[in-house]
C-alpha cells in the first residue's frame, strides 16, 4: 500500500478577476481549504482521514426502506435508485456481510419485484411500471440485477434476452448510434448503455455494433474529450461513455487518444484534487468516476501501443493523482451523517453517493501493478469497481457467466 504525501494547495484563480466564475471558484476553494487545513497541520493527518462507513450504510439502508417525498418527481428513475443503492452497498462490502441476511433478502426481493414491473412488453425497461422502455433505466436495471444475482439466484432470469435484443436493435441508427427510446434523442449515453447491456447479456452481434465506433469518433472535439453528439462541447460523462464503448468494441484506435489523454489529465484540478466535468467548471464528486473511470482504458491502450509505462510508483497506475482525488472525496464529499455529495456546501444524494464511491474505488486499485493506493486508514479500501460497467468486478463475472451458460443451454435445446 503506497504512502500519501500531499502538499498545501495554492489558489488557482487570479486575484484580479471578479467574474461570476471567479467568485464561485474562490468560494469553493476557500471551503475546501478549511477542510484540508484540519489535516495538513497534523503530522498524523493521513491516519485521521477515514471513510465513514457506518454513516453511509445507515443512509443507504434508510433510502432502501423508502425514499422521501422529494423523490416523487423522479418517478421515472426507479431502476436507477435500485442500482445506486445496491452499487453503493456492494462497494462498501455490506452485501458480502453474512449478518442481517433477512434484511438483505428483503432488499433483493424488493429490487427484483420493482425492476420486473418496469420491463416492457417489447423488451428493455422503463423508468417505472407501464412506462416506455428507455436505454438509461435499462442499463440501470441490468446492473442492479447483476449485483443481486450473486446473492439471490434467478435475479437475472427475469430479463427476456430475446426481447432485449430486439429492443436494442430497434434503437440502432444508420450512423452507428442508438436512440435512447423509440423516437428519442441519440447520443453517446445511448450507445454506451446499449453496448454495456449487450455485452453483459452476451447478445452483441455484428449487426448490433456495426459502425458504433464511427459515431464515437464523430463526437471527439478539438479539445480532445468527447461530446454527447458531434459538434457539441467535450464533457466528462459523455467521454466516459465513449471510451467505455470503444473498450467493449476493442476500437480505441479510431479516436485521437493522445489528445483525449491530455484533456483527461487537465480535468483534475490542482487545488482540490477533484475532477471537473468540462473546461472552466467547478469540481464535482461524481466526475471522480466519469473522468477517473476513463483512465484505465486510455492508459492501457497507450502503454500497449507505445511499449511504455505510465505508472507512477508513488501514486499508482492511472496517470492522475490518486491520493489527491481520494483526499477530495474523503474530506469534501462525505456528508457527516452519511451519503456523499457533489462538493462542500451541497447536499447528499444517491447519485453522488454511488459515483463518488465508484471513483474512490477506481483510484484505489492499480490493475497493472496489482497493488492498492489507499489514503488514510486501511479500512478506507472499498471493493474493486469494474472500469466499464461500473459495478463491482465480481458481479460482472457473475452476469457474464450466467448468460454464457444460458446461451449454451439454448444451443443444446
Amino acid at each position: 500500500m503506497a504512502e500519501a504525501t500531499l502538499k498545501k494547495p495554492e489558489f488557482s484563480t487570479p486575484q484580479s478577476c471578479f467574474t461570476k466564475t471567479y467568485v464561485d471558484q474562490k468560494f469553493l476553494e476557500t471551503s475546501i481549504l478549511r477542510r484540508y487545513d484540519l489535516f495538513r497541520e497534523d503530522p498524523e493527518y493521513s491516519e485521521k482521514i477515514r471513510l465513514i462507513r457506518d454513516e453511509h450504510k445507515e443512509y443507504l439502508h434508510k433510502s432502501a426502506r423508502g425514499l422521501s417525498e422529494g423523490y416523487q418527481e423522479l418517478d421515472a428513475s426507479q431502476p436507477w435508485f435500485c442500482y445506486w443503492i445496491l452499487n453503493s452497498l456492494d462497494l462498501l462490502g455490506v452485501l458480502d456481510d453474512t449478518s442481517s441476511f433477512v434484511y438483505k433478502e428483503n432488499l433483493f426481493e424488493k429490487t427484483i419485484y420493482t425492476i420486473a414491473r418496469c420491463q416492457g412488453e417489447l423488451g428493455g425497461f422503463g423508468g417505472g411500471p407501464l412506462q416506455d422502455s428507455h436505454l438509461a433505466p435499462t442499463y440501470a436495471a441490468v446492473n442492479a440485477l447483476a449485483i443481486v444475482q450473486k446473492y439471490h439466484k434467478g435475479a437475472l432470469d427475469i430479463i427476456d434476452s430475446k426481447k432485449m435484443f430486439s429492443f436494442l436493435l430497434s434503437l440502432k441508427q444508420p450512423d452507428g448510434s442508438f436512440a435512447m427510446h423509440i423516437g428519442g434523442e441519440r447520443d453517446l449515453r445511448g450507445l454506451y448503455c446499449a453496448l454495456s447491456v449487450a455485452y453483459l447479456l452476451n447478445i452483441q452481434t455484428e449487426e448490433l455494433i456495426k459502425d458504433s465506433e464511427l459515431f464515437v469518433k464523430s463526437c471527439q472535439t478539438y479539445e480532445g474529450g468527447l461530446a454527447s453528439v458531434p459538434f457539441a462541447e467535450a464533457h466528462g460523462g459523455y467521454t466516459f461513455c465513449g471510451v467505455a464503448a470503444l473498450g467493449l468494441l476493442g476500437k480505441m484506435e479510431v479516436i485521437d487518444v493522445d489528445s483525449l489523454f491530455q484533456w483527461l489529465v487537465n480535468r483534475q484540478m490542482k487545488f482540490s484534487g477533484g475532477f471537473q466535468g468540462r473546461t472552466n467548471k467547478l469540481v464535482d464528486g461524481c466526475y471522480s468516476w466519469w473522468q477517473g473511470g476513463a483512465f484505465p482504458l486510455v492508459v492501457d491502450y497507450i502503454q500497449k501501443r507505445d511499449g511504455i509505462s505510465l505508472q507512477n510508483n508513488n501514486n499508482g497506475d492511472w496517470a492522475f493523482h490518486q491520493f489527491a482525488l481520494q483526499q477530495f472525496i474523503l474530506s469534501c464529499c462525505q456528508q457527516p451523517d452519511g451519503g456523499l455529495r457533489d462538493k462542500p456546501e451541497k447536499n447528499r444524494d444517491l447519485y453522488h453517493t454511488s459515483y463518488c464511491l465508484s471513483g474512490l474505488s477506481r483510484s484505489q486499485y492499480n490493475t497493472f501493478s496489482k497493488t492498492t493506493t489507499v489514503l488514510g486508514i486501511k479500512e478506507n479500501l472499498l471493493k474493486e469497481i469494474d472500469h466499464i460497467h461500473c459495478i463491482p468486478v465480481d458481479k460482472v463475472e457473475v452476469a457474464k457467466l450466467h448468460f454464457q451458460n444460458s446461451k449454451l443451454e439454448e444451443n443444446k435445446n
